[in-house]
């Protein structure tokens, strides 16, 4: 794959929408089901910084040269 600008700009946003998209829903699943503000913003930014971390993860697994 290639290491050049666009490519790597392109791999981190869509980290971070798919990122947001499922912090967003455990906010919103959290939400529903306590209705406390503060345990669904929790909630979501705590699968938000998960999924990213895990998601750079496996784009740097694949992306990798000797993988």
């Amino acid at each position: 794959m290639p290491n050049d600008t666009v490519t790597r700009l392109l791999l981190v946003t869509s980290v971070i929408l798919t990122a947001s998209l499922i912090g967003t829903n455990a906010g919103w699943m959290s939400w529903a089901t306590s209705h406390n503000p503060w345990v669904a913003i929790c909630a979501g930014a705590g699968s938000f910084a998960g999924s990213t971390s895990l998601l750079f993860t496996v784009v740097n697994f694949i992306t990798k040269r000797d993988a």
